[in-house]
């Protein structure tokens, strides 16, 4: 072979020898960040601490409906203080609403965390964020949508998530109606600074109708 073959064969072997060490690195940094997901305890589906007994969750880690039951009625009865139609989004008395990056692209960690906190949600129990009562109790909770759902302040850098699912579980100790408020206000604020749109439960816009069915089913729920 020429010198022009010879170098052409050096080349080849240097890109092919590149091409190798950046595969080994990206694999590599993959082993890592598989590692600092594994945290035991942590194989359940993203939302089991929210409920005593196991149910599915989709791919999105938003629960499925599970068998109806008849939400509790406030004391007094009668017309006015009838319970709102149960429905798959209020019959287990687990209330979602999420918030979807609204050109489908991923939001950054960094901004994410920035508006999770400027919301005064703390960061805290299951690696995900909450809303705490002035007693202290847990008001409602907020997840990533990809599974397992951890927003961990300190891994803000490496997280990518099309959205966040506020999950209300009632009752509580916050009043159903106030609660609810509370997470539909948060869930705009957030929709507002990671430019996201409303969903309900079943990943659909949550519509004004929606959002009223939501609250009247909440109402049902006093303060435990």
């Amino acid at each position: 072979m020429n010198e022009m073959q010879w170098a052409l064969v050096a080349i080849g072997v240097v890109v092919v020898l590149g091409v190798y060490l950046h595969a080994r690195r990206q694999a590599a940094k993959q082993a890592v960040w598989k590692n600092k997901r594994k945290r035991e305890g942590m194989e359940e589906d993203q939302l089991d601490f929210f409920k005593e007994d196991q149910a599915s969750f989709d791919e999105f880690g938003v629960g499925k409906a599970r068998s109806t039951r008849q939400a509790p009625t406030l004391e007094g009865g009668g017309a006015e203080s009838a319970p709102a139609p149960v429905t798959p989004d209020t019959a287990d008395g687990l209330f979602v609403v999420s918030v979807y990056r609204s050109d489908l692209s991923l939001v950054p960690g960094d901004e994410l965390h920035q508006a999770l906190e400027s919301c005064g949600l703390e960061f805290g129990a299951h690696d995900i964020y909450h809303r705490f009562s002035s007693q202290g109790d847990t008001v409602f909770s907020v997840a990533s949508m990809v599974k397992p759902g951890f927003l961990i302040p300190a891994e803000k850098d490496e997280l990518r998530t099309p959205g966040v699912s506020i999950f209300l579980q009632l009752p509580g100790a916050v009043a159903g109606a106030a609660a609810f408020d509370d997470m539909l206000v948060t869930a705009q604020t957030l929709a507002e600074r990671v430019d996201g749109t409303l969903l309900d439960r079943q990943r659909a816009p949550l519509t004004e109708e929606g959002i009223a069915q939501l609250r009247a089913a909440c109402a049902n729920y006093p303060a435990q």
